[in-house]
């Protein structure tokens, strides 16, 4: 996929949050239901030349990307570092709660830090949507505590990632993190 194809997926990835509120979530995590905030949009698709006109088994990706979800939580959990570096794509970009921008060094660097470790944390709150047969965003709620360098830190973030299936495999192009007022 090329950098105009995932610039105009990273757009709709924001129209879609932009305008879609959860109406119900299942002890699972799936959706129940969504509408719209304005009530007027009621879905966005990117069009996928590679499917030739076929439907896509929308609940099929679904689960392919919350396996995803759950793999990376669970390296980040473990400080599994080569499982996150073999998720992240090459081009891979980290928006931090503080507006911080880092890139896949960066946070390879984080995760492999020996001064890194998470105490305690929980992903919650968790939506996937399904964009095309390869990209979809997955969008969830992060609380836990971690320590960096000496510091220890408490998390509250609502988070997005955007993930694209290359060559058969899913990976996280974009993750951003935004903190949450208490």
């Amino acid at each position: 996929m090329n950098r105009l194809k995932i610039a105009a997926a990273c757009l709709v990835m924001v129209l879609v949050l932009s305008v879609t509120q959860t109406v119900g979530e299942a002890r699972n995590g799936n959706i129940i239901g969504r509408e719209t905030k304005s009530g007027m949009l009621s879905s966005v698709a990117i069009s996928n030349p590679g499917s030739r006109g076929a439907s896509m088994d929308k609940a099929a990706v679904r689960q392919e990307v919350d396996q995803l979800r759950k793999t990376w939580n669970t390296a980040w959990l473990q400080n599994d570092s080569a499982t996150v570096d073999k998720l992240m794509a090459s081009e891979y970009v980290y928006i931090a709660g503080n507006g911080q921008v880092l890139d896949r060094a960066a946070i390879l660097g984080v995760i492999r830090s020996p001064s890194y470790k998470i105490h305690k944390g929980a992903w919650t709150e968790i939506q996937i949507n399904v964009l095309s047969d390869d990209a979809a965003v997955i969008i969830d709620r992060w609380t836990g505590t971690a320590t960096l360098n000496g510091n220890t830190f408490n998390d509250d973030n609502r988070c997005s990632r955007f993930c694209l299936r290359r060559n058969g495999a899913w990976q996280i192009v974009f993750e951003q993190a935004s903190a949450i007022p208490q």
